[in-house]
């Protein structure tokens, strides 16, 4: 990189000779800055996974073996009610750019209305979105777990041992895009409900594999 400075600021010299200076350059090491940004984040992340809390319940000699997902429809249903709930500011924004007039005092009814509808949006996708990011359905070689909530926590587990009945409950519509809910059964009345999931059916594959090698290894 190159400047100029002036040689000569005496007020009986009339012209400035210019002259090139050279000026160090700043250069950064993208690679560090890479590890450094992205390997602190990923740590951050995965210090704050809500999977360490079944790592950390672990007794001795169990095993995490598998970890339900919600179906990519929750997202959708997430971001539709926060677009939906937008469309009134969407609009309002659209009359103001397209119509100088709008900016009058009639208008702002409608701007108030819009950014009322796109609160509630992101309230409902805020919820739902830390409900996802907070919902814990894992599997262990001796018991299966659901955790949900993050400051009101709550958990509830039932072991392998003691499981009777594993039901699927889908709709047509679960059928369809690959969702639905498991009701496991246990004895002495012990019942958990897990909520809506991705793949039903290969969680309790994976509950059923689980518990027939704990028995075997009882």
């Amino acid at each position: 990189m190159e400047a100029y400075a002036a040689e000569g600021a005496g007020e009986a010299q009339r012209f400035a000779v210019w002259r090139p200076v050279e000026v160090p350059q700043l250069q950064l090491n993208f690679k560090v800055c890479e590890q450094f940004v992205i390997g602190n984040w990923t740590q951050n992340n995965r210090s704050g996974s809500q999977m360490d809390y079944v790592k950390k319940t672990l007794g001795t000699d169990e095993e995490y073996l598998y970890r339900a997902k919600f179906n990519w429809t929750y997202d959708a249903i997430s971001w539709f009610w926060l677009l939906v709930a937008a469309v009134p500011l969407f609009f309002w924004a659209f009359v103001q750019l397209s119509d100088s007039s709008a900016s009058a005092p009639s208008g702002r009814p409608y701007f108030v209305l819009g950014v009322a509808g796109a609160s509630i949006g992101a309230v409902i996708w805020l919820s739902r979105s830390v409900h996802k990011w907070t919902t814990v359905i894992a599997v262990t070689s001796s018991r299966v777990i659901l955790k949900v909530g993050l400051i009101a926590r709550k958990s509830r587990e039932i072991s392998l041992l003691t499981i009777e009945k594993i039901n699927v409950r889908q709709s047509l519509y679960g059928r369809f895009f690959g969702y639905g809910m498991l009701i496991i059964r246990g004895t002495g009345g012990a019942k958990i409900e897990l909520p809506s999931i991705d793949r039903p059916l290969a969680l309790r594959r994976e509950i059923r594999q689980a518990k027939q090698q704990a028995h075997t290894t009882e």
